[in-house]
């Protein structure tokens, strides 16, 4: 679901198994380092040549932080905790905080992997939180779905919620950040029961001024943040439509579209305004003078299915039976 890690002369993923793999950069000459027992989205972070990842789908109720060493080639530590471990751990400091799904969100010491704090609720309400961490500042910032939807900001030292700023619909999508804003989707949309024309508030949290400063309805959804260069936000939808977004104002420039979903993350080739349909469907856009052009319009014959890289010229992109790498 995820792309490698890089680590020196090595890359490093874990598979939805459990397994956790290195290879070479080819990606051809592979050596199983871990044999998982749990599914994981394989979330994974690299930090002072040690892995962090979490395992765990959206029905587990029990999960653990595994932390690999890369030197001994050996598991360090595995933590159980209760919920489930969608997205990758967040190291701040001499502290590691992990989102737990239904059971919140947990902060352990760096150094003795002894619990700091356990956030679980917020004004009588359950905090589920699946997304992914931002460090604005001293606070530690997520969204929170089902019971209490919106944005929710911690303070790192004691996990005391500092602000909470309510969405109407949940925020699924991974989260990130512009200029001390947190930038995201909130979707009642969902790949199980695939309805492409479902609507996302795409929205923009002040974190410095709790001040929620946009809710804008798309016409479609994502559960990857866009791409964010300079004040535009890079969007590709559920809908096949390709959108630029200014940020301080809220105006649309509409690139293109396609009748093919595409629900993976954007990324950029150069200049490029790049994502891929769910069928393998790899368009690109530039601007030009007038507007924009298609520069790239082509079919990979995969299904992709998780976060793509395109990093140094060369794009890896999961799939159901490997990765697809050009």
């Amino acid at each position: 679901f995820n792309p490698p890690l890089e680590a020196g002369d090595k890359y490093y993923f874990v598979a939805t198994t459990g397994v956790l793999y290195e290879t070479d950069k080819t990606i051809n000459t592979i050596t199983k380092l871990y044999d998982g027992k749990k599914q994981t989205l394989g979330s994974m972070i690299l930090h002072e040549n040690r892995l962090y990842w979490g395992d765990g789908l959206h029905t587990d109720e029990k999960s653990f932080l595994h932390v690999f060493d890369l030197k001994t080639k050996k598991m360090l530590k595995e933590i159980s905790l209760e919920g489930h471990i969608e997205r990758a751990p967040l190291i701040h400091g001499r502290s590691i905080f992990i989102p737990t799904g239904p059971a919140g969100l947990i902060a352990y010491s760096l150094d003795d992997f002894k619990l700091k704090w356990w956030a679980k609720d917020y004004q009588g309400k359950k905090l589920h939180i699946d997304s992914n961490l931002l460090l604005v500042g001293e606070k530690i910032c997520a969204t929170t779905v089902y019971d209490l939807k919106g944005v929710i900001c911690f303070d790192a030292k004691n996990g005391k919620a500092t602000q909470f700023s309510q969405l109407t619909r949940d925020p699924k999508s991974e989260i990130t950040i512009w200029k001390k804003h947190v930038v995201g989707f909130a979707t009642e949309g969902n790949l199980t029961k695939p309805k492409w024309d479902i609507p996302a508030d795409f929205y923009l949290y002040d974190v410095e001024n709790d001040k929620m400063k946009m809710s804008k309805e798309l016409r479609g959804f994502n559960f990857f943040a866009p791409v964010i260069r300079g004040d535009e936000a890079f969007i590709a939808l559920s809908t096949g439509d390709f959108i630029l977004m200014e940020l301080p104002s809220g105006k649309i420039h509409f690139m293109g579209e396609f009748p093919e979903p595409f629900s993976n993350n954007t990324f950029m080739k150069g200049q490029e305004y790049c994502s891929l349909g769910i069928m393998g469907k790899y368009r690109c856009f530039t601007k030009t003078k007038s507007g924009f052009a298609l520069s790239t319009d082509k079919r990979l014959f995969e299904t992709v299915i998780g976060r793509i890289s395109f990093e140094k010229g060369r794009l890896i992109a999961p799939s159901r039976i490997g990765f697809i790498i050009e």
